[in-house]
Order: structure tokens, then C-alpha cells, then sequence
């Protein structure tokens, strides 16, 4: 039968109407000839956002929709090949609402030679002779042998639960966002979704920014990272704020396409002045045995601990409320294993002006220890002789914030 661009649309709409995550309805369709992405958490009607007409290695050929909405000319015409039931309106399908389809029902008119006339498991035109067909004409010496795929490997049927469109590039017509930056802190997210899923380092990077922050839910807590931080880092995600330290104003720009898992917006700048809303400390305590540090926020009246397989302390405040200012002290603290332990006062200090890798929140030098008692007592063998603990200015303190 014979279907117009938004009548196929429709079809495919009724198709996974009724599907939900990990489950599918006797209606869920299985399809050749095109590929279509679909939201499952959109509402019925509404949850395909890519359908194209591909050929038999897989390539677009037409783009039916985008987005959800026909491209193209409406009245442009497609010939498919369903089942009787469907096309009778078995499962609620809508293909007797349409008129003028041309239906041919080939088991009318089908001969056994036109069907390939190697296999009479059933009769001419019926699905299973068609499969039957496929079999003998393909595997009739080599059995079939091809793995399926997973749903995030799946190109015909794509979850965008589990997966990036693919389809919605096949126009071309990606679209791009620019979000200003000023000169220090900023709440951002990322607007758009990018061909390849940014990590916090890769998002850092894009950006120019020395630090990122992000609120993890399932710990209850502020995560920060840093250049000095291992790996990846966390995943940016979409409809998801983040921290951001640039060390000077800029204009960043995002190409991609729309995010189907949830909405995303950039964050207004925030506004200027000497105080902190986010601040993050790095240390490097690595290969200093039973060391660890804990930092006290006299203005949050908060304690965090730097211990090993942990190195960064994170401060921050979503409502962009004072958690440091200039001249503010944080009280560090070094413990060893018998709990022993020596005080350090840091004042937290304005460095406008510095670009340095590790910039602008300069935190206690420790190379040089404090002579105490309880210093002497750590047993770290030969101080000098060793890479001390210290923190690394990461953050952004300054006139410019």
C-alpha cells in the first residue's frame, strides 16, 4: 500500500505508542527498509524524533521527519509492505483511516516464481513464505551466524534512553547555541547534545575552565574536578547545572541537537564580587602513607577530609550565596596514622591577574612543615626528602567574580 510522509509518521507514532522501558506491546513494530529514533518517555503520538528511509547498506536515503515533525514535502509518497492484519487494523493500526493506499494483497497475486520459488513452507506472498525465501535464497548453505545488538548498538530502532540519535544527523542541519561567560564563576549546562558525550575533563577543556562542580544526588554532595584530577571525570549530562571557573570573560559556543532525556538552559553569569560560591582545593597527598587533611570552613561552620583515593575538598552554594571571601582563614589540619596532627592556617587571597594551570586560589604551601610537637611526631621518615603534602590553587577568588 501507499503511504504519505505524515501518514508514516503516524504508523510508526502508533507503533510504540504503547511502549514502555523494557517492555513492548503486540503493536511494537519490527521494520526494514527504514530506521526511526523515538523518546519513550514522551506521550503517545509525540515520541519519534527521527524517521528515515534508509537502503540496504543502512544509508538515508529520504529524511521523513526531524524533531518530530515531517521535513520535506508532505505529499511526497511512500509503497510499504505490512501484514494483512495490520492492514486490516489489527492492534488499533490506523491504515484503514487512509485513503486511496493502492493495497494489493499479494497473496492474490503472487506466483511461486515471483516469490523466488525455493522454499514452499507456505504459500505465495504470506510472511512466512517471505522469510522462508530469504533463508533459502542466503543461508541455505551457511546457516545464518550474525549477533544481534544491543538496544545502544541498535541503528533500526534507537532508544534515546539509552542512546544518541544518529538519524537526526543525517540532514546535516545541526544547530548551535552561544553562552557568555564572565571572568570567574559561572552555573552553566550543556544546551545542547553533543555527538560525543562530554566528560568533566573534556567539558573543562572546551571551556577553558579550571575547575567544574557538579551536585551528585545519589552521594548528597558537592564532586569536584580539576586538571590534576585522574581520568574522565564524571559525565556532563543534560538538564543538569555545573560549576564553571573561566579565568577570563568569553563567549562559548555548542554544536549539537536537542537533548531528548531532559531540558537544558544555560545559566545566566553571576554577579561580581569579592566573595566565593564554589571553591574547590586539590591536594596531593599520594605516596605519604596514613597522611590525611581536614579543612575547616569557619564561615560555613563545614569540615571536609582529604584522605587517600580522595583529593579534592569542595565548597559550594547553587544560590550563589558567600561560602569564602577574600581574607577569610581555613584551618588545615595534617594527621598520620596515630593521630598525631599539626595545625596550618590558610587565608584565602585574592589573585586577579594570574592564568596559571592551577590558578587562583592559592591554599597552604606545605613544603616548608610548621616546627611543632605534634609535627615531629609524624612519622613521615625524612621530611625534606620527600614530596609533601600541599594544595593546589584550583578555585577563584577575586575582584572579577
Amino acid at each position: 500500500m501507499t503511504l504519505t510522509a505524515p501518514q508514516l509518521l503516524e504508523v510508526v507514532e502508533h507503533a510504540v505508542a504503547e511502549a514502555q522501558p523494557g517492555v513492548s506491546t503486540g503493536q511494537f513494530p519490527q521494520v526494514g527498509g527504514l530506521a526511526f529514533s523515538l523518546d519513550l518517555s514522551g506521550p503517545a503520538g509525540g515520541r519519534v524524533e527521527s524517521l528515515v528511509i534508509i537502503d540496504t547498506d543502512g544509508n538515508p536515503t529520504d529524511i521523513v521527519a526531524q524533531n518530530g515533525v515531517v521535513v520535506g514535502d508532505g505529499e511526497r509518497t511512500f509503497r510499504i509492505v505490512t501484514r494483512d492484519f495490520l492492514a486490516d487494523g489489527g492492534d488499533d493500526y490506523p491504515f484503514p483511516d487512509y485513503p486511496d493506499t493502492d493495497r494489493v494483497d499479494l497473496p492474490d497475486v503472487m506466483t511461486e516464481e515471483q516469490s523466488g520459488g525455493k522454499a514452499d513452507f507456505s504459500a505465495p506472498g504470506r510472511e512466512q513464505d517471505a522469510f522462508a525465501e530469504y533463508l533459502a535464497a542466503n543461508f541455505s548453505e551457511t546457516p545464518y551466524s550474525v549477533p544481534d545488538v544491543d538496544p545502544e548498538s541498535d541503528e533500526r530502532i534507537q532508544n534515546l534512553a539509552l542512546r544518541v540519535d544518529s538519524l537526526a544527523h543525517s540532514s546535516g542541519a545541526a544547530n548551535t547555541f552561544e553562552t557568555r561567560l564572565a571572568a570567574g564563576l559561572n552555573m552553566i549546562s550543556l544546551p545542547l547534545m553533543p555527538d560525543e558525550p562530554h566528560t568533566a575533563r573534556s567539558f573543562m577543556e572546551k571551556l577553558g575552565a579550571t575547575i567544574i562542580i557538579e551536585y551528585n544526588l545519589s552521594a548528597a554532595k558537592f564532586i569536584g574536578f580539576t586538571a590534576n584530577s585522574p581520568g574522565g571525570g564524571f559525565p556532563i549530562e543534560g538538564g543538569k547545572g555545573y560549576i564553571v571557573n573561566v579565568t577570563e570573560s568569553k563567549v562559548a559556543s555548542f554544536t549539537g541537537h536537542a537533548w531528548h532525556n531532559a531540558p537544558a538552559m544555560a545559566a545566566p553569569a553571576p554577579p561580581r564580587s569579592h566573595t566565593v560560591w564554589a571553591l574547590v582545593l586539590h591536594a596531593r597527598i599520594d605516596g605519604l602513607d596514613g597522611i590525611s587533611l581536614t579543612v575547616h570552613n569557619g564561615r560555613t561552620g563545614e569540615i571536609e577530609v582529604i584522605e587517600a583515593g580522595k583529593s579534592h575538598v569542595v565548597w559550594a552554594d547553587m544560590n550563589r550565596q558567600t561560602i569564602a571571601a577574600v581574607g577569610d582563614v581555613l584551618i588545615v589540619e595534617i594527621y598520620n596514622a596515630g593521630g598525631g596532627h599539626a595545625p596550618r592556617l590558610h587565608r584565602v587571597a585574592d589573585h586577579a591577574g594570574r592564568h596559571d594551570a592551577e590558578n587562583h586560589l592559592a591554599a597552604p604551601e606545605l613544603s616548608e612543615p610548621v616546627q611543632s610537637r605534634d609535627l615531629d611526631a609524624l612519622p613521615v621518615g625524612d621530611w625534606h626528602q620527600r614530596r609533601h603534602p600541599h594544595l593546589h590553587p584550583v578555585g577563584k577568588a577575586c575582584s572579577e567574580c
